[in-house]
């Protein structure tokens, strides 16, 4: 089974949405840690980040995930880290801006 720990970050991050959003994102980190290859959660790795993945939460939000165990060879591997959680720019341009 897939796990999912949660980071200050994350939390952080999870404060700025709506109720209905931050319902939306437990919804998608219980739901992918159930079932972490369905379709509608569009598990990406993200280019050019070694051990970062991103998951839908809803349409326009998605949760940043830092796999935990780099030497895990599974295509999906089991053990995340959720740290951010936003619209497409806030993950890609403004986490990533350092």
């Amino acid at each position: 089974m897939t796990t999912v720990a949660t980071s200050k970050s994350f939390f952080k991050y999870a404060k700025r949405l709506s109720i209905d959003r931050q319902e939306e994102v437990v919804a998608a980190i219980s739901g992918f840690m159930q079932d972490p290859t369905a379709a509608r959660f569009n598990l990406e790795k993200v280019k050019n980040r070694t051990g970062y993945w991103t998951i839908r939460s809803s349409y326009g939000d998605r949760i940043l995930l830092r796999q935990t165990d780099l030497a895990d060879p599974a295509p999906v591997p089991d053990a995340f880290e959720a740290i951010a959680v936003g619209n497409h720019d806030l993950i890609y341009k403004t986490y990533f801006r350092k």
